[in-house]
């Protein structure tokens, strides 16, 4: 929303991509509201071969806010998403272990990065920003912008890093009064982990960083990359480290009923230590 109300009319474009019906809904509503104009939905002018309709934010006749009412993934195909039990739309996810069972899910069409850049003619642009916060699925979303990623086009990537990244982390997170971790090191761990995003980006020529808060609201970034790696950083190993000495006794906790079950998340920022000049 801010990117949206700072680059009102630039030639930049945002793209936005929400594969639940309400969720997109209040997301029109809210783009519309930042930018001071409503979104409307696309018809011919603006569909595409990706399955569902684009929705488009335009000035002066050109798109600069485009809304996909479609999940990102690796590959372009039709999947299950579905909501955790018991939970709203804000815990839909397309990875199998974290939704309810897939009778009580819906089928959407998943797209991918690279190949949404490439039908909007901006393949070879940069993309300053790409914010992932999908549920487990981020590496996935990853994956599918390789070529932008590899071609050094996406110089900050900000994602969240949490107890749903691996079904590992989710076991011991969610077991009742256990305060076993999910792995003796995070080197251990099985499945996708911080330890092996930032190997990952590492390879690719990024620092990662954990997102903190300091006093007075300040942005606290926590190196994670080479040196600066330290096995206390996978927080969302080891339910103990955060909430309980125990597993028996709680503190510090934030959200759901720890006597049962844990929850841990974390905004990762990965910076490109060599971005391309501005184009």
């Amino acid at each position: 929303l801010t990117m949206a109300s700072l680059w009102n009319e630039s030639s930049a474009m945002i793209l936005g991509f929400e594969p639940g019906v309400h969720p997109f809904s209040r997301l029109k509503n809210f783009i519309g509201k930042a930018v001071g104009r409503p979104a409307r939905d696309c018809t011919a002018d603006c569909a595409d071969d990706a399955g569902s309709t684009a929705n488009v934010a335009s000035a002066d006749g050109q798109p600069w806010v485009v809304l996909r009412n479609t999940p990102l993934s690796d590959t372009e195909r039709t999947v299950q998403i579905a909501n955790s039990p018991g939970a709203g739309d804000n815990t839909a996810s397309l990875e199998r272990n974290y939704g309810v069972a897939s009778d009580r899910g819906r089928e959407v069409r998943a797209v991918t990065l690279d190949n949404e850049l490439r039908r909007r003619g901006l393949d070879g642009r940069e993309v300053l920003l790409l914010k992932v916060d999908v549920e487990g699925h981020e590496l996935a979303v990853l994956r599918g912008a390789d070529k932008a990623i590899g071609e050094g086009r996406v110089p900050f990537i900000l994602l969240e890093y949490g107890d749903k990244m691996s079904p590992a982390i989710w076991g011991a997170m969610k077991r009742r009064n256990d305060a076993t971790p999910a792995a003796p090191t995070p080197a251990l761990l099985e499945g996708p982990s911080l330890f092996r995003l930032q190997r990952w980006a590492d390879g690719r020529g990024y620092d990662t960083y954990l997102l903190g808060e300091g006093d007075g609201g300040r942005a606290v970034l926590v190196g994670a990359t080479g040196r600066y790696w330290r096995d206390s950083l996978e927080v969302c190993r080891d339910k103990g480290q955060k909430w309980s000495r125990d597993g028996r006794r709680w503190e510090n906790f934030s959200a759901w009923d720890p006597s049962w079950s844990a929850v841990c998340w974390y905004d990762v920022l990965l910076v490109l230590r060599k971005p391309l000049e501005p184009q």
